[in-house]
């Protein structure tokens, strides 16, 4: 997972946009202050217990802005740190200044999903149910919150539509205006060109269950539904097809859902809601 391979050219891209946000034409504050030659040491600073996420970006930052920076971490991308110092920076005092506030957006953010994610992901270890996120993440930004999510312990729904059929609630409302009942034919012709794809259907009643597997579902989304009625659903569908519960399931609900043995809880506020790590860059002094 940390040596994975990253999609540096979307990422890059992502990069070059929030650059640009923040440095626009200029930085300057530095320009009229601070002199082109001054080096500078910098150590990054977690001001609270959290698993790191990001690091890989900070040094892509540093790297874009002046390949001259050097980073020197004392952790890895998503190791636990308890706070204080977790890596140094040393490098050209204006570049390091132009790519702080960049940096460390990408890195609180990042760090908090990633933090937030172990939290859930620890609950229901016990139980042997995986924490997967969910395509509510901020415009632009879903493949690094992905990322950060794979860092604490989660798993990754689709990145995108092209990735995954899942019918939920409102193509349901679409569907049932029109007076199409019968999706047989869809989800066949469907199988038929995307072979590999799966297809989930949304539920949120447990007697739909068995029309959505008679339907040809890979797996089925209990959206909604209180632990006793994932309970029951499980009671009856277990290792029959993949049970996944969904909706609103908070930090302090997950492990009852977990009891359930159901076989995956999503959780959109792994990267809806998240609250930024408070981390500081926090300058040693030139050198």
């Amino acid at each position: 997972m940390k040596n994975e391979k990253l999609p540096w050219d979307e990422i890059d891209s992502i990069i070059a946009r929030a650059l640009k946000e923040d440095i626009g034409s200029g930085d300057l504050t530095t320009e009229y202050f601070i002199p082109s030659d001054v080096v500078l040491e910098a150590e990054w600073v977690a001001k609270e217990p959290c698993r790191v996420a990001g690091l890989p970006i900070v040094d892509r930052i540093l790297e874009k802005l002046n390949p001259q920076i050097k980073s020197f971490w004392a952790v890895n991308d998503g190791d636990c740190v308890e706070g204080g110092k977790f890596g140094l920076v040393k490098g050209p005092a204006q570049d390091i200044l132009r790519a702080e506030r960049t940096a460390l957006n990408f890195l609180q953010r990042l760090s908090g999903i990633a933090t937030l994610t172990a939290a859930f992901v620890e609950k229901v270890k016990p139980y042997g149910v995986k924490i997967y996120d969910t395509r509510k993440t901020t415009p632009m930004l879903r493949v690094l919150e992905k990322y950060a999510v794979r860092l604490g312990g989660g798993f990754n729904h689709r990145m995108g539509l092209n990735e995954m059929v899942l019918i939920k609630d409102n193509h349901r409302c679409v569907l049932d205006s029109l007076g199409i009942q019968d999706w047989k034919t869809s989800i066949q012709h469907l199988k038929k060109d995307h072979p590999h794809t799966q297809i989930g259907i949304e539920v949120t009643r447990s007697e739909d269950v068995s029309s959505a597997v008679l339907l040809g579902a890979n797996f089925i989304l209990l959206d909604n539904m209180d632990s006793e009625k994932v309970r029951k659903v499980v009671e009856e569908w277990k290792d029959k097809i993949i049970l996944e519960a969904s909706g609103g399931i908070g930090l302090d609900q997950v492990e009852l859902y977990a009891k359930t043995g159901v076989d995956r809880i999503s959780i959109g506020a792994l990267t809806h809601s998240v609250r930024a790590i408070n981390m500081s860059l926090e300058v040693l002094g030139v050198v």
